[in-house]
Parts: C-alpha cells; sequence; structure tokens
C-alpha cells in the first residue's frame, strides 16, 4: 500500500494537470464531425465501453421477464400470508419452522425490487448505444484544454 503511494506519481501529476486546466479555465467549444474516420470530443474515453457487457443491452427484457415471473409468485405469497394473518388456516410444519413473509414484508420487499428495477433501467438509458449527437448541444458544451503558458513580469 506504501509503495502504491509513492508508485503512483502518474496519477498526481494527471490530476494536477486537469485541475489547473480548470483553474485557468482555457475552454473550446465542443466539436462534432459527423465522419467516423475522423476522431473527435464524442470519441472521448470510448475504449472504456468496450467494458460494458453485451448482455447489457439487453436489461430491459431482462427486468420485463423478471417483474412478470416475481408478480406471478406474489399473488401466491400475498394469499398465504393473509389466511395466516386472518388466521383462516394454521401453518403447515414448513411454515412454522421457516415462517413467510407478512403482507408488510412482501410491500417492502416490492418497493425495493421495483426501485432497484427502476434504477437499472436509468443506468441503462445513460449506457445504451443508441444516443446520438443533438444539435442543441452545439454551442452550449466546452471542453477544458490544456493552459498555454504565459509568464508575466511584475
Amino acid at each position: 500500500m506504501i509503495y502504491d503511494f509513492f508508485t503512483e506519481r502518474y496519477r498526481v501529476l494527471s490530476g494536477c494537470q486537469a485541475a489547473y486546466a480548470i483553474v485557468m479555465a482555457q475552454k473550446r467549444p465542443m466539436t462534432h464531425i459527423d465522419n467516423l474516420s475522423v476522431s473527435n470530443d464524442l470519441d472521448f474515453d470510448r475504449q472504456s465501453e468496450r467494458y460494458i457487457k453485451n448482455s447489457w443491452h439487453k436489461l430491459p427484457k431482462r427486468i420485463e421477464k423478471a417483474k412478470t415471473e416475481y408478480y406471478k409468485e406474489l399473488k401466491d405469497k400475498i394469499k398465504v400470508a393473509r389466511e395466516l394473518a386472518y388466521g383462516e388456516r394454521e401453518p403447515t410444519r414448513a411454515e412454522r419452522a421457516n415462517p413467510p413473509m407478512t403482507e408488510v414484508e412482501l410491500r417492502n420487499q416490492r418497493l425495493k425490487k421495483e426501485l432497484k428495477w427502476k434504477e437499472d433501467l436509468e443506468g441503462w438509458e445513460i449506457l445504451r448505444r443508441d444516443v446520438v449527437w443533438d444539435d442543441r448541444f452545439e454551442g452550449a458544451l466546452e471542453v477544458f484544454v490544456a493552459p498555454t503558458e504565459t509568464h508575466h513580469q511584475i
């Protein structure tokens, strides 16, 4: 750990250069070129996209399938929870050893699952591949550049 601290100078240098560019506030407009053979600002950090698994792009279908299976099973779980809560039947030996979830617990579980599915879909919306450049971004986005060195005499 200590060795890593002293050998990570290149990261410190990179961070310092980025901070210096922000402090000096030298910017240029973001460029967008429709030609795919020419590198532009939209290609920034594109190499990291190769780490996204192909299964990620099937996420909405997987979530929909999980939802249908979950809600199909939920009906039976709610029925059992209500029967036990209202005293309509006695719990079985297996239910005594491992009690089923109550309605409140089922409601909390459903809320957590829905929230997770919603967050996953929001993340998928950000990382999906079919996002394209919108002309309204022209002039609104800027890129920080390395400041030019100018020395002033005092």
